[in-house]
């Protein structure tokens, strides 16, 4: 599904509701809180179960508090998991999860990459993650000498035949 606006929909097969906070709904994140709030208040709630929002926490990106959403509020108005998308690095903070990219987009992410397999049920809830084994590799070498040029490229060559 693709979600233009904030929304919060009921899923019957799940019992569950979900907020969705699509990509770039302001540019201040305080604003976009409010929002949720009356569309809580407007759908006659006071929690969702799930969340899945665009953008990041200040435990992501400390540096860009206003654009940045409030885990204290978050982890308030949501019983279960949220997940968020945006930045490429995974992690995890309380209930909130950032599966980051499911493959390697540039120098630096060189931790493992996939996808997150969000298990409910009235058991237990749990969230998996997924590697994906076959992420382009973005090695960081580090070239000491001018030598080493001869060395990079039967290296790259064998990498190509050899991927790891």
């Amino acid at each position: 599904k693709y979600f233009d606006r904030i929304d919060i929909e009921y899923v019957e097969e799940w019992d569950k509701t979900i907020l969705y906070i699509p990509d770039e709904m302001n540019h201040d994140a305080s604003i976009t809180l409010e929002e949720v709030k009356n569309l809580l208040i407007e759908k006659e709630l006071k929690k969702v179960d799930l969340a899945m929002m665009h953008g990041f926490f200040n435990y992501q990106i400390p540096v860009f508090k206003e654009y940045a959403h409030s885990e204290r509020e978050y982890l308030r108005l949501v019983r279960d998991f949220i997940f968020i998308g945006h930045v490429h690095t995974r992690s995890k903070f309380d209930r909130i999860y950032a599966p980051g990219s499911v493959d390697r987009l540039k120098h630096g992410e060189e931790e493992d990459k996939g996808v997150l397999l969000a298990n409910l049920n009235p058991l237990g809830n749990d969230v998996t993650f997924i590697k994906n084994k076959r992420a382009k590799i973005f090695k960081t070498l580090f070239i000491k000498s001018s030598k080493t040029q001869k060395f990079l490229l039967l290296y790259l060559l064998e990498l190509e035949d050899n991927p790891q």
